[in-house]
């Protein structure tokens, strides 16, 4: 059996600090080092990368127990969107939600020429 490399280590990583961000709205570096068991500068490193790709913003910043305020870091919403289409005949149903799961469309069109059965 194959071990693991650093990109699929990294990648995991990366993974487990996003899912952090998402799951909790706004957090802070120190408390997703906490959350995730990894360390500061693999956090920091990673935070940095999702930052620079428009995954992961600055959404303000949160209390200070001395020194600065720690920067609170947010998923992105917009970063991406999933598209979903049900086919049932004669309906179409489409959706399209962002990261957050809001709907940002939604649509349902009937088949020309044909009639919708109620119930």
């Amino acid at each position: 059996m194959k071990g693991n490399n650093l990109s699929d280590v990294k990648k995991a990583n990366r993974q487990v600090v996003y899912e952090c961000i998402w799951s909790h709205k706004a957090v802070t570096m120190t408390d997703i080092a906490y959350m995730t068991h990894l360390s500061r500068p693999t956090v920091t490193s990673l935070v940095q990368e999702m930052t620079a790709d428009n995954l992961v913003v600055k959404s303000g910043y949160g209390t200070s127990n001395g020194g600065r305020n720690p920067v609170l870091y947010h998923a992105n919403a917009g970063a991406a969107y999933a598209m979903g289409i049900d086919l049932e005949f004669p309906k179409v149903r489409m959706a399209i939600s962002n990261l957050e799961c809001e709907n940002i469309c939604f649509s349902v069109r009937v088949y020309p020429g044909t009639q919708i059965k109620t119930r």
